[in-house]
């Protein structure tokens, strides 16, 4: 399926693995590390915290702990070739650990800052937690990177924990996916308490007795990280 972005259309594809950097197939690794460290620039002012090339291909090879998928946005090419690194335009990261916290999943994506607001994070991220729900998985936990926490007084996305603040566009990024769309209604009826997503929404639901509550919905748990930035749960 092929979606328009400005004049030009794009699709998603799913990446396999290769063996190394040099492989011929491994032109889509190529392009999420330049995608990568065009987000990093225009976020920061430096792309020092990018993932490397040789870290991105060989952290699809090691899957003992974790099951991993990746996604990139392509740009379809006017001359119907296949795409090439300078085709892709977002990536999407899936991670599903093994043994411990099966019913989570860690959801990143990333899109090129002059292809952004066209759709494609929304369609990346919504093709990866597919996935993860297709696996039996209910809590989805997402990162929005941030130059800076918002100030006092300023229009922010909090989390239900109080620890990180999202300034604009940072908040927008993080909020859209619930205040927008198909999605807004569940988003303020589920805002602060504790609610499940399923592939047709979001769904408020009861903490089991005896246990404590999820600690919130939607995006809510800010995490500290070597990355400046806030990390998002949405829980079951």
């Amino acid at each position: 399926m092929s979606s328009p972005t400005s004049h030009l259309t794009w699709r998603i594809l799913e990446v396999p693995a290769v063996p190394s950097a040099e492989h011929p197939d491994a032109w889509a690794y190529h392009g999420i590390v330049a995608v990568d460290q065009a987000v990093e620039l225009a976020t920061r002012g430096y792309d020092d915290l990018a993932n490397t090339l040789q870290q991105t291909v060989s952290g699809m090879l090691h899957q003992e702990y974790s099951d991993k998928q990746r996604f990139v946005a392509v740009l379809d090419r006017a001359d119907g070739g296949a795409p090439t690194a300078d085709d892709v335009v977002g990536y999407g990261f899936l991670a599903m650990t093994r043994e411990h916290n099966t019913h989570t999943a860690d959801v990143y994506v990333g899109v090129h800052p002059d292809h952004q607001r066209q759709g494609i994070g929304t369609a990346l991220a919504d093709r990866a937690e597919q996935a993860a729900a297709d696996a039996g998985r209910t809590t989805f936990f997402a990162w929005s990177p941030s130059p800076r926490e918002a100030a006092d007084g300023e229009e922010a996305l909090v989390p239900a924990t109080g620890v990180g603040r999202l300034p604009p566009p940072q908040r927008v990024a993080l909020s859209s996916r619930f205040a927008a769309g198909t999605r807004s209604s569940r988003w303020s009826a589920c805002r602060g308490s504790t609610c499940r997503w399923t592939p047709r929404g979001w769904r408020r639901s009861r903490p089991r007795r005896g246990r404590r509550p999820a600690t919130t919905t939607g995006h809510t748990r800010g995490k500290a990280s070597r990355r400046t930035g806030t990390r998002a749960t949405r829980s079951s």
